[in-house]
């Protein structure tokens, strides 16, 4: 994976599936240590989309959309993409221009999430 394509606090897996956070980014690598302890096994690689992660990210469904705690008026996913093979569309909100884009790991909904909103997307408690 190419450090362009993280950005700090984007949630990672290890080889040992150890959940992992970027702590530091550079031109040729980022650092991902394991969240829980440990050490990780390098290479770090994303997260695959799942509903238990959806929903461990704040999320909620309603009519088959996917959207996090107040955030319907800005963007859903919708879920059939998930159910199938593991990647989430975007729809945008009512009345909005249809824009569609395919996502495969937590990481790329975490750098979405801030593109449109600002704030960054981590666990719910």
């Amino acid at each position: 994976m190419n450090p362009n394509e993280v950005r700090i606090g984007n949630y990672m897996q290890d080889r040992e599936d150890r959940l992992c956070i970027v702590e530091e980014i550079n031109k040729e690598e980022f650092k991902a240590p394991a969240i829980y302890g440990g050490k990780t096994s390098l290479p770090n690689r994303p997260v695959p989309i799942t509903e238990e992660w959806l929903i461990k990210l704040g999320f909620t469904e309603k009519y088959g959309l996917w959207s996090p705690h107040n955030c319907w008026h800005k963007y859903a996913f919708r879920a059939r993409e998930l159910a199938e093979c593991g990647t989430l569309g975007l729809q945008p909100g009512k009345g909005d221009p249809v824009v569609y884009a395919l996502l495969y790991y937590v990481n790329e909904i975490q750098n979405l999430h801030f593109a449109l909103t600002g704030k960054e997307l981590t666990f719910k408690k």
